[in-house]
């Protein structure tokens, strides 16, 4: 009752369950290339070539960047090249913009495997990093072994496949 009506009160109530919620167990990422041209000449001896830029996007939260592996193999072109191989590129370094996050010199085996300590880069929630992977390539020298370079080679640069790049959830890990 009002306090000074006495009139009684009659409210009008509209039932509402509450919003709809939806329940994720971790966030998620998409990888894609990003403006990369699907062939180039590389000059021996020479260094910071910028051979791919690689999108990473995260959803529905932070995402750090564990692991990446870079993989360089012979091109396989019948052209008459020579065939090349991961010691063509004798470092490879990866970039967050201009800030270099990783070096790694000529791998036993022909994948360039990189792993980054919590926090190194990390991928925000709905948003986006694009990595760019620079090589530096061997020189060749016919008068010693110790020039790793193969003169005429091609070679495939990539990353590693399935598996290749592993990132853990800032919320969710």
């Amino acid at each position: 009752y009002g306090v000074s009506t006495g009139t009684a009160v009659t409210p009008a109530v509209t039932a509402d369950d509450g919003a709809t919620l939806t329940y994720i167990a971790s966030g998620t990422l998409t990888i894609s290339t990003s403006s990369n041209p699907p062939a180039g000449i590389l000059i021996a001896g020479s260094t910071g070539n910028t051979i791919s830029k690689v999108r990473l996007k995260a959803y529905n939260e932070d995402l750090d960047l564990n692991k990446l592996s870079v993989w360089v193999q012979d091109g396989g072109t019948a052209n008459g090249s020579n065939a090349g191989n991961y010691q063509d590129i004798v470092a490879v370094n990866i970039y967050d913009g201009s800030t270099l996050l990783a070096s790694h010199s000529i791998p036993v085996g022909n994948t360039y495997e990189f792993t980054f300590a919590k926090g190194t880069l990390t991928i925000p929630a709905d948003g986006e990093k694009v990595l760019t992977i620079k090589v530096d390539v061997g020189t060749i020298s016919s008068s010693t072994n110790n020039a790793p370079g193969t003169a005429a080679a091609d070679i495939k640069i990539g990353i590693g496949g399935q598996n290749s790049i592993q990132t853990t959830g800032v919320s969710s890990n």
